[in-house]
């Protein structure tokens, strides 16, 4: 869990045991509704939001210049204010995988993937919504299971989200069904219910 990181409004960091889930998120959550979103990064990454008892699934916006794929900043950007604005940017929470260096994508593929990463990040960041960066490691041991598949994670998703199974069909679709589990994930959390 160390390697959990809260960023607040205003940039700045707190450890995972200066925020609580026992502090005020927990009443929000009951009282004023949350809104969840999970993120799973990059170019075939997607983007779960979670709230009022609803749950959606999709890629990350992009577009083709015909030679390369690229993040639809303002896409992402517009998407994250829309599901913030439900029930205000305070009572929002991002769950975003931290990204980690994959040797087997070669230095070209890092690159493309940390540069995705940090655009993602830096729309969540500018735009003031709580973020929750977490290791995959530490969501998937708790959401999947320890050394478990792509695979694994879609039908995880499936059986707490059977409404999404239109969404979650294709093998394909195991990034939702990653960024699904980051945001139920982070509703757990911080809810308070570590029921895992």
């Amino acid at each position: 869990m160390a390697k959990d990181r809260v960023v607040q409004q205003k940039g700045e960091s707190l450890s995972r045991k200066q925020v609580s889930p026992k502090t005020n998120t927990a009443a929000l959550s009951e009282a004023h509704g949350m809104t969840y979103i999970g993120i799973d990064p990059g170019l075939s990454g997607a983007i779960a939001i979670m709230g009022s008892g609803l749950c959606s699934a999709m890629d990350v916006p992009l577009f083709n210049d015909g030679t390369k794929r690229y993040i639809d900043i303002i896409g992402f950007r517009n998407l994250l204010l829309e599901a913030a604005e439900k029930t205000g940017k305070p009572n929002c929470l991002v769950c975003l995988e931290k990204a980690q260096p994959m040797p087997r994508d070669g230095s070209m593929g890092s690159f493309r993937y940390g540069e995705v990463y940090g655009i993602l990040k830096g729309v969540i960041v500018s735009l003031e919504i709580p973020l929750l960066e977490v290791a995959p490691i530490t969501w998937k041991t708790k959401m999947v299971g320890k050394g478990k598949g792509k695979d694994a994670s879609r039908m995880a998703a499936l059986q707490l989200f059977p409404q999404l199974a239109e969404r979650l069909k294709l093998k394909k679709d195991h990034g939702r069904a990653e960024a699904v589990l980051l945001a139920e994930y982070g509703r757990r959390v911080f809810s308070g219910k570590h029921i895992f």
